[in-house]
């Protein structure tokens, strides 16, 4: 299996593996309200990845550890102050909310999947989206994303405090050098860290592996 335009968004800025330019996405205005800047830079990700920067349908997987804690504490805080909910904060806080903006965007008609798995969050919705591209032999779209933590948690010790996006898609063309292969074994150390992946990717290492309970994932530069 192959990952096909591995991309990302990491200290406000978007890259690609093979283009520094972001393409930003066309959204409307009355969508963009409710992404929010962070979520519309998840978009742009999104078709950035994305064959031909079109959706073609694709399914899509989509993690995330945390999803907006912003719009969490302050559903939190209408609550406290006994004040109605906001519609948009509501609707816009669970983690299924940026893949059906997308699909709405795009006029994508196909299923998404939404995980979320604590600090495996990211190898476990990769293993959906490489269960999914073994199954359906489609492409797959696989995206994870994580808001910077709002401050109201920072007495806690949680490791991914930044905000990051990576997208990629996953399919069986051998356009793509970068081969991604899964073993089912028994680990012990589960450690891993996204910037890994993205210095895998900018860098000439020619293998990056992902750790989790399960099993782990190799990706070889071929």
């Amino acid at each position: 299996m192959h990952i096909i335009k591995p991309c990302w968004y990491k200290n406000n800025i978007i890259k690609g593996r093979h283009s520094d330019s972001p393409l930003i996405a066309h959204v409307p205005k009355v969508l963009r309200r409710r992404l929010g800047e962070f979520g519309y830079n998840v978009l742009s990700v999104m078709d950035l990845c994305s064959p031909n920067n079109e959706s073609d349908n694709m399914i899509w997987v989509m993690s995330s550890r945390h999803g907006d804690t912003n719009r969490m504490v302050q559903l939190f805080q209408n609550i406290t102050d006994n004040e109605l909910l906001s519609p948009t904060n509501f609707s816009m806080s669970v983690h299924n909310a940026l893949p059906a903006m997308y699909s709405i965007k795009t006029k994508n008609t196909s299923m998404h999947t939404a995980v979320s798995a604590g600090i495996h969050s990211f190898s476990l919705g990769l293993l959906e989206a490489y269960v999914l591209c073994k199954t359906t032999k489609q492409t797959i779209g696989y995206l994870y994303y994580d808001f910077k933590l709002h401050d109201v948690y920072s007495t806690l010790a949680i490791d991914n405090q930044e905000a990051i996006i990576i997208g990629m898609t996953l399919d069986y063309t051998d356009e793509s050098d970068l081969f991604l292969e899964y073993q089912h074994i028994k680990q012990n150390d589960f450690s891993f860290h996204l910037n890994n992946l993205i210095r895998f990717f900018c860098n000439n290492n020619d293998i990056c592996e992902i750790s989790m309970p399960c099993g782990q994932f190799t990706i070889k530069k071929i």
